[in-house]
């Protein structure tokens, strides 16, 4: 008699079929979005996803973290994603509030629809919308990246920090006060976000591939592994051929840009927030804080905690 074996079940790879909207149908995307968002949570409809404050500021493998809030929007499909001591999977239609400091992880997948996402984030002088879809290798494939510069993200983070830590807290009345809060956060990104004007600097003539390639950049600016090859890979062509043609559209080899982002980013930290020296590392995308110091040094001529000082001198005087 034959044995008899459960064979286990093939799963294709993503459908890659993320194609890259026009920047007016991005922002009347962003805007729909937000606005069945915001229904949801009137109605008390809307499932909204918020990690619990373990394992915050720690570097894990395959994880990183930022040194403000995202917010997570699911379209379609599912993501999964991982934090140091906890896991759960967004579906469609629900939204997770990411904290600052939280490691994370995560693995784009396909539902009855292929994989998308919007994901808002924070940066110094203003927030940014991106769109994503899922490569083939199910990691986040982001699109174009919207800023919007507007003093008002101050204002939006503070009402994710304090639903975080009302979240924390549970109870009846912490849910309504949460609840209120992503209200207050979503509906001010939409006033900002249906008054937007598309800042000069975001135009390029860049190839489609290299825009791409700066958008994966300001996405994943905190993951250690972000290097020529990983970038490569998500975009599914050789290194040679990525860093030949990012030369040739901005002149600058694609190692450099890499690097003088990263820095950018950590001055960012350094000026903003309270990350000591090892954490803004991390969140700058260095796996190594001797490392980060050198290079720092090579690019300011000054330690990170030499800059942070002067940064600190600067701005009281200007107080």
């Amino acid at each position: 008699m034959p044995r008899v074996t459960n064979k286990p079940k093939i799963i294709p790879d993503n459908r890659h079929s993320y194609s890259e909207p026009t920047p007016a149908e991005r922002v009347c995307f962003y805007r729909a979005a937000l606005e069945r968002a915001l229904a949801g949570a009137e109605s008390g409809r809307l499932v909204v996803r918020i990690p619990k404050l373990r394992g915050l500021r720690r570097r894990e493998q395959g994880m990183s973290f930022h040194a403000t809030p995202e917010v997570f929007f699911q379209q379609q499909g599912h993501t999964r994603f991982s934090m140091p001591e906890e896991t759960f999977v967004l579906k469609a239609g629900e939204v997770c509030v990411m904290p600052r400091g939280m490691p994370h992880g995560e693995v784009a997948m396909d539902g009855p629809l292929p994989f998308k996402t919007m994901i808002a984030m924070f940066r110094a002088g203003g927030f940014s919308f991106h769109l994503a879809g899922a490569s083939t290798r199910q990691t986040v494939a982001s699109g174009s990246i919207d800023t919007i510069l507007t003093p008002s993200h101050l204002a939006m983070m503070r009402y994710l920090d304090d639903a975080v830590e009302a979240a924390a807290r549970q109870g009846g009345a912490e849910a309504l006060f949460v609840r209120g809060l992503i209200m207050a956060c979503f509906a001010l990104a939409l006033r900002h976000t249906e008054a937007r004007e598309r800042p000069p600097e975001e135009v390029s003539l860049s190839p489609a591939l290299v825009s791409r390639c700066k958008n994966l950049v300001e996405g994943e600016l905190a993951r250690p592994e972000l290097n020529v090859r990983w970038l490569a890979e998500q975009m599914e062509c050789s290194p040679d051929h990525l860093s030949r043609l990012f030369r040739q559209a901005t002149g600058t080899r694609l190692t450099a840009y890499l690097q003088e982002r990263r820095i950018r980013h950590a001055k960012e930290l350094l000026e903003h927030s309270d990350l000591n020296m090892t954490e803004t590392a991390w969140a700058s995308g260095f796996r190594y804080p001797a490392y980060f110091n050198q290079v720092f040094r090579a690019h300011t001529w000054m330690t990170p905690k030499q800059y942070r000082t002067q940064a600190g001198v600067a701005s009281s005087r200007l107080r």
